[in-house]
């Protein structure tokens, strides 16, 4: 049972948690598994053909603080608040 993860073209406006990207959609999927198992939910955007592993979009910049705080509890450190507009 193969999940298949959603790419979505440009996500919407506000704020997502960024933990890398990548010239392969492959090395996405890694990262974005290895993500879930840590009990992190992402999505893997494309933009201007790089493949970004990120949050879901969070609307207020203070919510996306507060998730960063929260993903940094969970042994992440290569992560960064990214905005899309």
């Amino acid at each position: 049972d193969k999940e298949t993860q959603k790419t979505a073209a440009t996500p919407e406006k506000g704020y997502a948690l960024q933990f890398g990207a990548f010239s392969s959609r492959e090395a996405a999927e890694e990262l974005s598994k290895a993500l879930k198992e840590k009990g992190i939910d992402t999505e893997i955007v494309e933009v201007d053909s790089v493949f970004k592993v990120i949050t879901p979009v969070i609307k207020e910049k203070d919510d996306a603080i507060k998730a960063l705080d929260d993903v940094k509890d969970k042994e992440v450190t290569d992560v960064f608040i990214a905005s899309f507009d």
